[in-house]
């Protein structure tokens, strides 16, 4: 979690250890209790309120941001998606161990994909907080800067993969408002029997009325089942401000 999202720097000690295929042991999720969040009833929803909630005919669930002012779509747990509770972070650690960047109520690919592994997915997807002040285009850089190099340090918390410098554009999201998104990929150093060789990293972020609003979306690439370009083009075009 970085400073500039403040993301749930305030939870409790790590209880579980999560990891994305391709990226060792440097990816964990801790849970915590926020009392707001435990009070929601499962399968509730509503505008600026988003939870995650897989929609009753199996089509999508909806993953909203922590403060509801934003939300995005994934699709059913039929095809692969899990919506984690809002009390679990997936974040990575720096190199002293602690956590640097991370998201919240994440929704991941394919969870517990590599036999013996329950804590293996081959990609996730999540809020990366939101930021008051600054250009969206700003903000999205610097962010995106600080996951790739979270995202390319290697396991010994001592060596980085290489990575393809971070490219940044304008995009337009599946409902016409702007947006910018920065793209990389990171070259896995030492990767083990379920891991992929690359790891692809995205972050989108948009306007979403005095603040900017990040996804990302960190997945496993180079081998058969992981999630296709198309489709995660798809999923991060359906980031929107959550109207009441």
């Amino acid at each position: 979690m970085t400073r500039t999202a403040r993301l749930a720097v305030v939870l409790a000690v790590l209880a579980v250890l999560a990891v994305l295929g391709s990226t060792a042991v440097t990816v964990a999720a801790y849970l915590g209790r926020d009392d707001a969040d435990a009070r929601r009833t499962p399968g509730a929803h509503r505008s600026g309120q988003p939870a995650g909630i897989e929609d009753g005919d199996g089509v999508g669930q909806t993953v909203g941001g922590s403060h509801g002012r934003a939300a995005f779509e994934v699709p059913s747990a039929r095809e692969g998606w899990t919506v984690q509770a809002r009390d679990t972070v997936l974040y990575y650690v720096d190199r002293h161990g602690e956590p640097s960047v991370g998201v919240r109520g994440a929704a991941v690919f394919r969870a517990g994909y590599c036999r013996g592994r329950t804590d293996s997915n081959r990609a996730f997807a999540g809020f990366a907080g939101s930021v008051a002040g600054g250009s969206v285009r700003a903000v999205n850089a610097e962010l995106g800067r600080r996951w790739v190099r979270a995202i390319a340090l290697d396991a010994d918390l001592a060596t980085s993969g290489p990575h393809t410098p971070l490219r940044t554009r304008d995009v337009t999201l599946a409902d016409g408002t702007g947006a910018v998104r920065s793209t990389a990929r990171i070259k896995v150093l030492r990767p083990g029997v379920c891991d992929a060789p690359e790891v692809d990293f995205a972050i989108v972020s948009a306007d979403s009325g005095g603040s900017v609003t990040s996804v990302v979306m960190v997945r496993d690439t180079g081998v058969p089942g992981t999630l296709p370009d198309e489709a995660a083009d798809e999923i991060l075009a359906t980031l929107h401000v959550v109207r009441d």
